[in-house]
């Protein structure tokens, strides 16, 4: 008489050894999605962050070249008046203890509440007998950054000079 030996299933050992790679396939799998959704979150917190410095540097640069007259310059911020003799007034306040800071046109902010003031001085001073008006700009993303690596956080610096026409 003779034992018949039929398979008729998986035994445990193979059971656990197919669990084992679906876990490790699963694992790598979730890695890279993570990695994918982080990165396009950085860079849309990034587009937002550089528009509103590219914005800012666009403002600055058509107002102080069509000014008719330069009138005042401190660190942070420089009066002048328009081509039409309004007066202008651009300034930056830099962020602290929990404020974003503001960069303003008269009463107007210039950036959006995505972004935060790190660094803004504008100064304007005359040069070879024109008056050169120069911008140092630092942005950031708003909001708790403590626990975010430095290639996760959004920061954009910008310095231009840029001349009164008149």
């Amino acid at each position: 008489m003779k034992i018949s030996k039929v398979s008729k299933g998986m035994s445990l050992f193979e059971l656990l050894i197919i669990i084992a790679l679906f876990l490790v396939v699963t694992s790598i799998a979730g890695q890279g999605l993570f990695v994918t959704i982080k990165g396009s979150s950085k860079s849309k917190t990034t587009t937002k962050v550089k528009q509103d410095a590219n914005y800012v540097v666009s403002i600055l640069e058509r107002s102080v070249h069509s000014a008719s007259a330069f009138v005042t310059s401190t660190n942070s911020s420089i009066s002048f008046r328009d081509e039409v003799g309004n007066p202008v007034s651009f300034s930056c306040i830099v962020a602290s203890s929990g404020l974003n800071g503001a960069i303003t046109q008269n009463t107007t902010s210039l950036i959006s509440s995505s972004s935060k003031v790190d660094i803004c001085t504008v100064s304007c001073q005359p040069a070879g007998g024109f008056q050169t008006c120069s911008l140092n700009l630092t942005l950031s993303q708003t909001g708790d950054d403590t626990g975010l690596r430095a290639e996760e956080k959004a920061r954009i610096s910008i310095t231009t000079q840029v001349r009164f026409r008149n």
